[in-house]
């Protein structure tokens, strides 16, 4: 690839994208319910598109540190929207599923947001809305072919 145009991608990716991260977190936290943080949030999607999966690989995925980890997962526990696994081969690896009242809350959460993400965008034409989606699919794709999550799963 063209050094010059590789330079461009970057450049352009570090200008977009935290604001885009930041767009949707401020509109994450208008659909959520005070009680719980934005990181306690995507901690319950993860585990509703992954399944039960070890502490440490949602940690890696979201960028939370170990400690953070350990005081996260236990006031999903106490609230009931998670519960611990042991990993049936190696003892020493514990897995977190979401529990009934988990699942509830995340597609709830979910429905929240599409909806406010909706109303955000009601306002395009529809070549607008279509030329959007072509990004969002390009993205898609060069995110699967850089395999980002696959390294961390």
């Amino acid at each position: 690839m063209n050094e010059n145009k590789l330079d461009s991608v970057s450049e352009s990716f570090l200008k977009v994208f935290p604001t885009v991260i930041k767009y949707f977190i401020l509109l994450g936290d208008k659909c959520s319910d005070p009680e719980y943080s934005y990181q306690d949030y995507q901690t319950l999607h993860v585990l509703k598109e992954y399944g039960k999966v070890p502490i440490s690989t949602v940690g890696a995925m979201l960028l939370i540190s170990k400690s953070r980890m350990t005081v996260l997962v236990d006031k999903l526990i106490e609230a009931q929207l998670i519960e611990r696994f042991p990993d049936k081969t190696d003892r020493r690896i514990i897995k977190i599923g979401l529990t009934g009242k988990g699942k509830e809350l995340t597609e709830k959460h979910r429905g929240n947001l599409k909806a406010a993400v909706s109303k955000r965008f009601e306002n395009l034409t529809d070549d607008e809305m279509e030329q959007f989606l072509k990004s969002i699919e390009i993205i898609q794709h060069v995110m699967k072919k850089t395999e980002w999550r696959e390294k961390i799963l």
